[in-house]
């Protein structure tokens, strides 16, 4: 589990509550429901992200650390208002996943294959409060320009008036693991038209400038 970016504590044979936080992390991160026993379900998602060679490219901006250089589009992919109102603010060029319920393991494959500039995935989840911007970070290693994105974004939102609270985290989710270029997870709770307008059009002038679009 160390490897994807969850700290167990050393190998003792004990299930003792590292290992039980390490798992509800992981849990939380996958979807999964997040009671902190090896389930089946836990079993085979862990069984499927776990790397098998030593030849699997994660972001390679951590691994190789260069930043990562592509000629391809910026993937923009999500639900809700915020989502949809984004891609108004955003070149035609922008492959717009909005609404077509990708998985996180395929998106990212599409991402990869169209060496896309970045992607940006947008969530609203209606008990949450404010926006919170999640890039990758794991146990061993975090992506500098995802920080760096989410930094700066958070920046933004922070000196406009849309008045939200916000987070900034290093997280270890599927589909910033899988993508190879800088990609940031943004997670919102309900937002009136008002400020779901303000908002898109901060983020779309950040993103155009961060990825010169």
């Amino acid at each position: 589990m160390s490897q994807l970016g969850f700290n167990p504590g050393r190998i003792d044979g004990v299930f003792g509550p590292l290992l039980h936080n390490a798992l509800s992390d992981f849990q939380h991160n996958c979807g999964l429901t997040v009671d902190g026993t090896l389930t089946r379900r836990t079993l085979s998602e862990l069984t499927r992200v776990a790397p098998t060679t030593g030849e699997r490219t994660l972001i390679n901006e951590v691994v190789d650390g260069q930043p990562h250089t592509a000629s391809g589009p910026l993937v923009l992919a999500g639900t809700g208002p915020l989502a949809t109102t984004l891609s108004a603010h955003l070149p035609a060029t922008v492959i717009n996943r909005t609404g077509d319920g990708l998985q996180a393991e395929e998106l990212a494959t599409n991402a990869n294959a169209s060496d896309a500039v970045g992607v940006v995935v947008i969530s609203q989840v209606d008990d949450l409060e404010g926006v919170h911007l999640h890039y990758w970070s794991s146990y061993r290693s975090y992506s500098r320009q995802g920080e760096r994105l989410a930094s700066v974004l958070a920046a933004d939102l922070a000196t406009s008036n849309a008045d939200v609270r916000l987070q900034v985290t290093g997280m270890a989710l599927p589909v910033l693991r899988e993508t190879k270029m800088t990609t940031l997870f943004i997670e919102h709770g309900v937002l009136s038209e008002t400020v779901a307008a303000t908002i898109a059009e901060i983020i779309g002038n950040r993103l155009r400038a961060f990825f010169a679009l």
